[in-house]
C-alpha cells in the first residue's frame, strides 16, 4: 500500500514541485521569488528583427521555458545593456511555455522571434528529413538541449550565433565577443568549464571519430560561426558513437566540443567565469565581465549576481534608440 501511495504522489506535479522547493531551501526560494520578477519593471529592448538580420553579423539564441523565462530576460537584457548592440534575438522553447510567458518575452523584446516547439518540430524536422539526417532528428527528440544547436543553425541567417544560457549574467562590455564578430573570427569562442563534462571520453573521440576533444568547453556561453556547425558531421558522429546520447543533458555540449576540436576554438579570459562559488572579481582583482551561475538551484544568482546588476545600474543602459514608451 505504501508503495502504491508513493507512486501516486510522485505523479503529482504539486507534490514534485513542493519537494523541489524544499530541496532548494525556503530562504533561497523566497529570495528568488522576490528578485527574479524585478526584471519585469525594466523597459523593453528593441532589437533588429530577424528578417532584417545582417548576413555578416550576429544573432542571439536563448533556450527558455516557463520556469526559467525570467532568468532568460535577465541574461538577455544584461547582455544587450553591456554590449550596446541590436543583434536579432531568437527565443527557442525548451519545455512547457504558457501564453503568459510568451507574452512577457514578446513584450520585453518586441522584435524578437519566439520559436515554439510545435513550429520548430514541424520546420526543423522537415529540414532534417530533407537532408537525410535520421540520427540527428532522433537525437533532437531525445536531447532537448540539441534545440540550442540544431535549430539556430537551420532557422537563423547571420554568420555568427551567440548561444546563451539563461543562468548567465553580464556585468561589463563583452569586448572579446564583440571583437570576434567585428574581426571575422574563424573559430568559435567559448567559456571554460570547471571540468570536462562530456558524454564520451577523449579516447573514444580520437579513435572512433578522429577528433581531439578540447578540455572543459562549456556551451552555456559561446559565439560560433554558423558555417562551422556542419550538421553532416553531427549526423555522422551520432551514427558512429551512440554513446553521445548516454547523458542527454550533455549531448549538445559534447557535440559543440567535437566541432571545436575539429575546427579550432578560442576560450574566453578569466573575466568570464563559470562558478558555483561567490565572487565577482578574478584572482588578480579584475571585475568580471560575465558569470555563468551553473547548476540548479543557483542561489548565488539571486543573492549576488542580480543584486550586482541592479546596484550597478547596468540595465539603465539598455539600448533605447528605438524604444517605444
Amino acid at each position: 500500500m505504501k508503495s502504491l501511495i508513493r507512486q501516486i504522489v510522485r505523479r503529482s506535479r504539486t507534490w514534485v514541485g513542493f519537494q523541489e522547493l524544499r530541496r532548494e531551501g525556503w530562504g533561497n526560494v523566497i529570495r528568488r521569488w522576490r528578485t527574479a520578477p524585478k526584471i519585469l519593471r525594466t523597459r523593453p529592448v528593441r532589437t533588429e528583427p530577424p528578417e532584417h538580420a545582417d548576413p555578416a553579423g550576429c544573432e542571439v539564441h536563448v533556450l527558455v521555458w516557463d520556469r526559467d523565462h525570467l532568468l532568460g530576460l535577465w541574461a538577455a537584457k544584461s547582455f544587450y545593456a553591456t554590449a550596446g548592440v541590436e543583434w536579432p534575438l531568437f527565443w527557442h522553447q525548451g519545455g512547457p511555455l504558457s501564453a503568459r510567458t510568451a507574452d512577457r518575452l514578446r513584450a520585453h523584446f518586441p522584435d524578437s522571434r519566439l520559436v515554439t516547439a510545435d513550429v520548430a518540430d514541424q520546420t526543423v524536422n522537415a529540414r532534417l528529413d530533407a537532408l537525410g539526417f535520421p540520427n540527428l532528428r532522433s537525437a533532437r527528440s531525445q536531447a532537448f538541449m540539441l534545440r540550442k544547436l540544431v535549430d539556430p543553425v537551420l532557422l537563423g541567417h547571420s554568420r555568427y550565433m551567440l548561444l546563451l544560457d539563461t543562468d548567465v549574467l553580464f556585468f561589463a562590455r563583452p569586448t572579446e565577443l564583440l571583437d570576434a564578430v567585428a574581426g571575422n573570427s574563424s573559430v568559435g569562442v567559448f567559456n571554460r568549464d570547471q571540468k570536462s563534462w562530456y558524454t564520451i571520453t577523449p579516447q573514444l573521440a580520437r579513435e572512433r571519430l578522429g577528433v581531439e576533444l578540447p578540455e572543459r568547453l562549456n556551451a552555456g556561453l559561446g559565439l560560433v560561426p554558423r558555417a562551422l556547425l556542419d550538421l553532416t558531421r553531427a549526423e555522422h558522429w551520432l551514427a558512429a558513437a551512440p554513446e553521445l546520447l548516454s547523458e542527454t543533458w550533455l549531448t549538445e555540449q559534447t557535440i559543440q566540443a567535437l566541432y571545436a576540436g575539429l575546427n579550432g576554438v578560442r576560450f574566453l579570459p578569466e573575466t568570464y567565469v563559470l562558478s558555483t562559488e561567490p565572487g565577482l572579481v578574478t584572482a588578480d582583482g579584475r571585475g568580471l565581465v560575465a558569470k555563468h551561475y551553473a547548476s540548479h538551484p543557483r542561489p548565488l544568482l539571486f543573492r549576488e549576481g542580480i543584486p550586482h546588476v541592479l546596484r550597478g545600474g547596468i540595465l539603465e543602459n539598455l539600448p533605447c534608440r528605438r524604444c517605444r514608451d
